[in-house]
């Protein structure tokens, strides 16, 4: 292999890295920001605050429950169309999240939100294990798992930040640039 077409293989895996690692930390990161929310959802959706916690457990449950599923359907598909699915699915959720009018259709629009970041998170660690060479994939690894715990560390700081300044929809418009942008880089 020419020093030129790995440079530029380097480069493509590298904006592969950042678009996986992206998309990761967002769905960490949403699964705690919105713990900071619950009494505001509560409160502006009039719901008790005993119901309103399904939407925080309705996306954990959601990816917990087809994360399986989306791991075996990408080693079917391809693991990067089941990845872009799971990107789309997760963005056009997080809108719609934002413009919930209700509590029924917040959790609604929240296992949608739960399936699209199933999809791309099952199949983050295969994408990088067959990209990467095996003396940089540990390396790599190891980026994606800190961007999981940054995410669900910052996300509660985040939650407050928004929450202080704007309405709480922003919780989660804050997904749709960066699903979109992510989705134009991949």
């Amino acid at each position: 292999m020419n020093g030129k077409s790995y440079e530029t293989d380097n480069k493509s895996n590298q904006i592969v890295l950042i678009v996986v690692i992206a998309m990761t930390f967002m769905a960490t990161l949403d699964s705690s920001i919105v713990n900071v929310a619950l009494p505001v959802l509560s409160q502006q959706l009039s719901v008790p605050i005993s119901s309103i916690e399904w939407v925080a457990a309705s996306y954990s449950m959601i990816i917990c429950s087809t994360i399986l599923f989306f791991g075996r359907l990408g080693d079917i598909i391809g693991k990067s169309c089941i990845f872009r699915i799971g990107t789309i699915l997760f963005t056009l959720a997080s809108l719609l999240c934002g413009l919930s009018t209700s509590f029924a259709m917040l959790i609604a629009c929240r296992f949608l939100q739960g399936i699209g970041a199933s999809a791309y998170m099952a199949n983050n660690h295969g994408m990088i294990t067959e990209l990467f060479p095996r003396e940089s994939r540990g390396k790599a690894l190891g980026i994606l798992v800190t961007a999981v715990a940054i995410g669900n560390m910052v996300g509660p700081s985040v939650g407050g930040m928004i929450l202080s300044v704007f309405h709480w929809n922003y919780i989660f418009y804050v997904n749709v640039p960066f699903g979109m942008i992510v989705f134009l880089l991949g």
